[in-house]
């Protein structure tokens, strides 16, 4: 596949992620998949803020 594709990120799950059982949460993947989201299209030269300015958005989770 080409390079554009594909992008890796490495997460460290927290403590405050997870229950009691060490499981995430299912929400807090949506924040995760955010943060990948906005630091690939970084990697691959795209501004978030600038895209948006351009009327170029993403739906994203509603941060509580």
């Amino acid at each position: 596949m080409p390079d554009a594709l594909h992008f890796k990120q490495t997460f460290r799950i927290y403590y405050d992620l997870t229950d009691a059982g060490g499981v995430m949460y299912h929400a807090n993947y949506i924040k995760l998949m955010e943060q990948a989201r906005s630091d690939a299209l970084l990697e691959k030269g795209f501004c978030v803020a600038e895209l948006a300015r351009q009327n170029i958005v993403f739906v994203a989770p509603i941060q509580l």
